[in-house]
């Protein structure tokens, strides 16, 4: 194995268990045109038993200032895996364009999506499969919240929580960092 293409696979590895994707915000919300579409499977590992109740997209946008939802029309549903298992649907509740206030992890001016609870234990892995979601108009909700989150989006409980683990920066840098170690061990 080449070591350019060992250094690929070892980034491309890292980013599978990221609990980063592409989550793509499209249309209006305002008008009724919204779509938030999950384009890859996302997965979180949760640190810290509880209830998700919202999936968190800090910084999304800059703020307007002002507390808008956006409601998903009557009966839709998130489709989830827990652990790889079947998929299961859990109704949303709706997708908000700034959050009003701290909360924990949650900070003012967050997007999140609200979602029925769900206890989920440490060590589960929750992983959003792709899909994309509808929403009826809201006016006032914030136009900048569109195109492709670039954030790390994670697992908040309604306390404010964040149940799931962040991935460090520095995780990169060692899985190259012993890439490179195993190239020069060959030579």
């Amino acid at each position: 194995m080449t070591p350019r293409l060992f250094l690929t696979l070892a980034v491309l590895a890292y980013g599978v268990t990221n609990s980063s994707a592409a989550i793509v915000a499209a249309g209006s919300f305002a008008t009724g045109t919204g779509t938030l579409t999950f384009t890859t499977p996302i997965s979180f590992t949760v640190t810290t038993a509880g209830s998700v109740n919202a999936i968190l997209f800090g910084g999304w946008a800059a703020s307007d200032g002002t507390f808008n939802s956006a409601f998903q029309t009557v009966g839709s549903t998130i489709t989830y895996k827990v652990n790889g298992g079947e998929e299961t649907t859990t109704p949303t509740i709706s997708l908000i364009d700034h959050r009003p206030s701290n909360s924990g992890a949650i900070v003012l001016g967050d997007t999140a999506l609200r979602i029925t609870p769900l206890a989920l234990q440490v060590g589960d892995v929750f992983t959003i499969v792709s899909q994309q979601l509808s929403f009826t108009s809201t006016a006032g909700f914030n136009s900048a919240i569109t195109g492709t989150y670039s954030g790390t989006p994670f697992l908040a409980s309604s306390s404010g929580v964040n149940l799931t683990a962040v991935p460090e920066p520095s995780s990169a840098i060692l899985v190259a960092v012993g890439g490179l170690a195993l190239i020069r061990r060959r030579r």
